[in-house]
């Protein structure tokens, strides 16, 4: 888990608003993982464990963090040559437009096959 949240993929999705608005979204119609659910417990028959969890505070720091001025970290040379090979990839299949690869690429995580189907809607 630890190195899943260490990637670059996983951080710059992280970064993404779309996906952070998403979770709060999330976090919001589940009410704050607890009530709107009936708590972890109340599904099961048991009254809800521990106290109400709310997400917002946490969801406005994570804003605040990702948008907030100051150079992005560097990113890692694994990284970068997953973006390269996945964008010469792209490139051989005829899709020559390489801002538009690397967007691709980025927004699914540098999976080849999901940035293909990206581009082509």
């Amino acid at each position: 888990m630890r190195e899943m949240m260490r990637s670059p993929a996983f951080q710059a999705q992280m970064r993404d608003p779309a996906t952070l608005d998403m979770v709060a979204r999330m976090g919001g119609g589940m009410g704050g993982m607890g009530g709107g659910m009936g708590g972890i417990g109340g599904r099961f028959g048991g009254p809800a464990a521990g106290p109400h969890l709310d997400f917002s505070s946490v969801m406005q720091q994570m804003r605040v963090a990702t948008l907030s001025p100051g150079a992005p970290p560097a990113p890692s040379p694994a990284y970068v040559a997953a973006m390269e090979s996945g964008e010469a990839a792209l490139q051989s299949m005829g899709f020559g437009d390489r801002e538009a690869n690397l967007a691709a690429l980025r927004h699914c995580g540098g999976n080849v096959n999901a940035a293909v189907e990206r581009l082509l809607r």
